[in-house]
């Protein structure tokens, strides 16, 4: 089958959107099929090159003043987005948003008479703190952003949503058309239980004999890991340490207002940013935790608490969107409301009195991730693309 991919996030990009359609693109080749991803250019230059055997055709894109992202112009790129679909003649498009190069594509293969599937990963949530001006303008901005994304996406016909609760988010705001859930997906061969490497804990300066809780994701306001910072300068343990895995989209602003949130809680030596973490090192960074803690409101499915689990971890989360559906309350970890610190530090005291408890735990973390396996995950989605052509 002949597919292309959409992509408004893709490498060298950092975040879940962006590992996902990366893993897809990369599966659907080891499985035998051609593929092309569209994707903004590094500059405003189109450009076309291969990566892990996936064909990558970037098109002209401009940069984003408060991000590290770029995004392109529609009309600007529609000729080269044409040029692409006319020559490839793909069986199948597959847009991962409702953004510039994936609405150009869109578009284009309509014209084409080439079917078009869409997954969402998009919540308001996650972009609107870019924005500079007050904060009473989100909620009016919030609604523009979700009428344009139901305007473009009730134009396909069939959306998949990473999982239940992120479908029925999209119905409740106004998606009409045919709607699936099914996981983003990791890599059980690559996430999964083992022993700690004590070279990787020199390399990033992690004390193994501490008790330890990590997050990895990127450093941005809406992760709300400046509420985890404040909770551990309340814990009962005092020798209980915070690994944050991961960089920030906005030139290090947060990561300045996270290191001066860890000195007012005077928790600044057991706070530590590890920074960018590679790909290779990733699955090992995870087994020198002893617990992993999310608090980001609006996560659709989450990835990297998806590879917590697969590694074996208890999880500590946020009881918002789409993670109580990896995290089940006193099964494989704590769920909090997110309205207290007080009431967060609560919760990791109670994830650290008993390491039979973590053991548990994280068990339960190893069966519910046996239904996120990325290779179950690509066979669906071909299937889908079956059903469309």
């Amino acid at each position: 089958m002949k597919i292309v991919v959409a992509a408004d996030t893709y490498y060298p990009h950092v975040n879940g959107a962006s590992y996902f359609t990366q893993r897809l693109a990369e599966g659907l080749v080891r499985e035998g099929h051609s593929v092309i991803v569209i994707m903004p250019s590094e500059s405003f230059q189109h450009d076309e090159f291969s990566r892990n055997g996936v064909r990558i055709d970037s098109v002209s894109s401009l940069p984003l003043i408060v991000t590290k992202f770029r995004t392109s112009i529609p009309l600007l790129v529609r000729r080269k987005v044409q040029e692409v679909l006319k020559g490839f003649n793909p069986d199948i498009v597959h847009i991962q948003s409702h953004f510039a190069v994936c609405r150009a594509t869109l578009f284009e293969a309509e014209k084409l008479g080439i079917p078009v599937l869409g997954t969402n990963h998009f919540m308001p949530d996650n972009i609107t703190h870019y924005v500079p001006g007050p904060q009473l303008m989100t909620p009016m901005l919030n609604r523009i952003m979700w009428h344009d994304f139901v305007n473009i996406y009730n134009r396909l016909p069939l959306i998949t949503s990473p999982t239940e609760s992120a479908r029925k988010l999209i119905i409740d705001k106004g998606i009409t058309v045919p709607t699936v859930a099914l996981s983003c997906g990791i890599d059980l061969k690559v996430f999964s239980p083992g022993n700690r490497d004590d070279s990787l804990a020199r390399k990033y300066k992690i004390d193994t004999s501490r008790p330890t809780l990590m997050f990895v994701g990127r450093h941005d306001r809406e992760k709300q890991i400046d509420l985890i910072i404040k909770a551990l300068g309340m814990v009962k343990n005092p020798s209980i340490q915070f690994i944050s895995v991961g960089k920030s989209n906005d030139h290090g602003k947060e990561l300045k207002f996270l290191h001066r949130i860890a000195k007012q809680a005077g928790v600044q030596d057991r706070v530590i940013f590890t920074g960018f973490v590679q790909d290779d090192d990733l699955p090992h960074i995870y087994r020198l935790a002893d617990c992993f803690i999310i608090a980001c409101p609006a996560e659709l499915q989450s990835i990297a608490t998806m590879q917590a689990l697969a590694v074996g971890l208890p999880i500590i989360a946020i009881n918002k969107v789409a993670l109580p559906e990896l995290v089940h309350d006193s099964e494989n970890g704590y769920l909090f409301s997110g309205d207290s610190v007080v009431e967060l530090a609560g919760k990791i005291d109670m994830m650290f009195e008993s390491a039979e408890i973590r053991m548990m735990m994280g068990k339960k973390s190893l069966e519910i991730i046996k239904h996120h396996d990325i290779n179950y995950v690509i066979t669906q989605f071909i299937k889908l693309y079956d059903s469309l052509k």
